[in-house]
């Protein structure tokens, strides 16, 4: 999903969002404690959580324009088909663009080294008075 930030459902910004399904998903790890640890008798607890929950999910719902762009359901399928967390597709994900980043930086880096030595090399053959100037550094 790209990280743009928009102006959009009042005012909300990507960085809204994600504080809000943080928000969200803290609340979903307290009541399944609260499932795991509670007895019977304390229903309104349980009842006041689900409530904030819903409120949580009602909030998501509003800012879902505060993020442009969309990860295309077929992009992240063999993650989902294979039951891996949407976490590990973008871990993956970035991961592969670092490898990519590295690579150009590589491939810079060596033209950079090759564009000096056919300076140095012209200066040698063609004496210093020949300055020969390239478009892109």
């Amino acid at each position: 999903m790209e990280g743009k930030e928009a102006a959009g459902a009042g005012g909300a910004t990507s960085a809204d969002l994600e504080q809000e399904l943080e928000a969200g998903i803290e609340c979903l790890r307290q009541l399944g404690i609260h499932l795991e640890t509670s007895k019977a008798e304390n229903e309104t607890v349980f009842f006041d959580k689900i409530n904030k929950l819903i409120a949580h999910y009602k909030s998501i719902y509003s800012m879902r324009d505060a993020v442009t762009g969309s990860v295309p359901f077929g992009v992240i399928s063999e993650y989902l088909d294979q039951e891996l967390s949407p976490e590990l597709f973008t871990k993956h994900r970035l991961q592969a663009a670092e490898a990519l980043n590295q690579q150009g930086k590589g491939r810079v880096d060596s033209l950079r080294v090759l564009r000096d030595s056919i300076r140095s090399e012209m200066d040698k053959r063609l004496g210093p008075s020949v300055k020969v100037t390239f478009e892109a550094e």
